[in-house]
This record gives C-alpha cells, sequence and structure tokens, in this order.
C-alpha cells in the first residue's frame, strides 16, 4: 500500500512539472507574473506613451476670438476724378427720354458712355432748395428738367441767385426718369452765380423720332472751373472713342 502511494506521489509531481503537450489550457497566473504585466502596462502608460499619443494625433493651437479691425481704405483719386463729356443737354434728351429707342439701346449707352460721368450745362434757374438746385432746359416745360443735388449751398451764394435767370452749372449725372422726363445730377456745383446770370436761351423740344445721336467724347472740362473736394478733371483722353490714327503717308503731288 505504501509503494502505490508513493507511485501516485510520483506520477502527480511528473504531471504538474511537465508543459501540456495539447496547448488548450494554461495555468493560472502567478503572482511573479502579474507584477510583470503590471510593470509593462505602467512602462506603457509613461511620458513615452503620450508624446508618442502627441505625435500620432496633431491638435492645431487655439485661435483667438479677437480679430484686428481692418485698416481703412483711403479714397481713390482715379475713381473721384470728374470725366467731362460733351454731351449736351439736347443730346442727352433725345437719347434717354425720347421714345425712339428701346429699352436695350438705352441701356447699353448708358453704361458704356454717361453714367457717372460729368456734363456742364447752362439753364434757366427754378428754385434753389436746402440740397438741390431745380433748372429748366425746355421752352415748352412747366416745372423742371434737370436736379442738381448740391453738397451745401453757401448763404451768399444763395442771396446772389435769381430764379428766372440763366446760369452755368457742372454736375455728374446719377440718373434719369423717364417717365416724368427729368435728369438727375450729383455733386453740382453753379458757376458765374451773379444776379443777372448769364446770356442763354431756352431749348426747343426735340422732335420724336428714332434718332441715335452719336456717343459724346471725353474732354478736359470747362476752363477755369475747380470741382471742391474733388482732383483735378481727367485728361482728355477718349478710350471709348479714339482718334484715328494719323497716316504717314504724304498726299501732296507726285
Amino acid at each position: 500500500m505504501r509503494a502505490r502511494r508513493l507511485i501516485l506521489l510520483g506520477v502527480l509531481a511528473c504531471a504538474a512539472a511537465c508543459p501540456n503537450p495539447s496547448g488548450s489550457a494554461s495555468a493560472p497566473a502567478g503572482p511573479a507574473s502579474q507584477s510583470t504585466a503590471a510593470a509593462s502596462v505602467a512602462s506603457a502608460s509613461g511620458p513615452d506613451a503620450a508624446t508618442a499619443t502627441d505625435r500620432r494625433v496633431a491638435i492645431p493651437p487655439t485661435q483667438s476670438s479677437e480679430r484686428s479691425d481692418p485698416k481703412p481704405v483711403g479714397p481713390d483719386a482715379d475713381l473721384l476724378r470728374p470725366v467731362f463729356i460733351d454731351a449736351s443737354f439736347g443730346t442727352f434728351h433725345q437719347t434717354f427720354l425720347q421714345y425712339g429707342l428701346n429699352a436695350i439701346e438705352r441701356s447699353a449707352v448708358w453704361s458704356h458712355f454717361y453714367k457717372n460721368r460729368w456734363v456742364h450745362w447752362s439753364g434757366q434757374l427754378v428754385k434753389v432748395s436746402s440740397a438741390a438746385l431745380l433748372f429748366r432746359q425746355l421752352g415748352t416745360t412747366t416745372s423742371y428738367d434737370v436736379l442738381v443735388r448740391v453738397p451745401r449751398i453757401d448763404p451768399g451764394l444763395r442771396r446772389r441767385l435769381t430764379t428766372g435767370r440763366m446760369y452755368n452749372y457742372v454736375g455728374r449725372i446719377d440718373s434719369y426718369d423717364d417717365m416724368f422726363r427729368t435728369i438727375y445730377l450729383e455733386q453740382g456745383q453753379i458757376f458765374d452765380a451773379g444776379p443777372e446770370g448769364v446770356p442763354g436761351v431756352m431749348l426747343s423740344t426735340p422732335p420724336l423720332a428714332r434718332i441715335f445721336p452719336p456717343p459724346p467724347r471725353i474732354y478736359a472740362g470747362p476752363p477755369g472751373i475747380t470741382i471742391g473736394g474733388l482732383p483735378p478733371a481727367a485728361a482728355p483722353s477718349d478710350p471709348l472713342r479714339p482718334a484715328p490714327a494719323q497716316s504717314s503717308r504724304s498726299d501732296g503731288p507726285r
């Protein structure tokens, strides 16, 4: 009996010492293996692991919500510089306030030759308001044909003006009303503003006909006139209607 017990204990000891050949089951980890795993986890979660994480996911820095104000842009002298055209009131009236041209034709001529250009006209002063001068150009008009908005009317100039007299004035073409047949000018100024005005006559109403006047030309503006608060008038170069090239061929006798 004692010999059998010794044999059984030897078999059990051999089974415990030998590795499992099938690999289907593993012995539970002892305290030494648990401490080794904990040490490996601790080393993985140290500063090196944090650096590796920062390298893998780059977080952009937070931008400040405060924005600097844009720098003010100064006025462009070329845009403010007056550009005068030699279009008379009769030509303007025939082009835009008559019914000879259709809307497409008038729109093309307006955008290319007239809008924001300056004119120098003479008309009969009808009324002086706080911010505008009203002029009558046609003898058949009962109210006014041109409304000239002015930045400021000097009190001394207001006292020198006489309604019913003819005066010279300039202004930038802003718009027109083909229903009431009125032209609107901006930044207007009146000149030669004596009590007697300047010599002039009223115009007759142009006939209702399909007449397409030639486009106006750019010129240097009336001599001796300076527009207050604006650069000098543009040079009389006309890119829309360039002057014909001079021929080098001589037409003299051969």
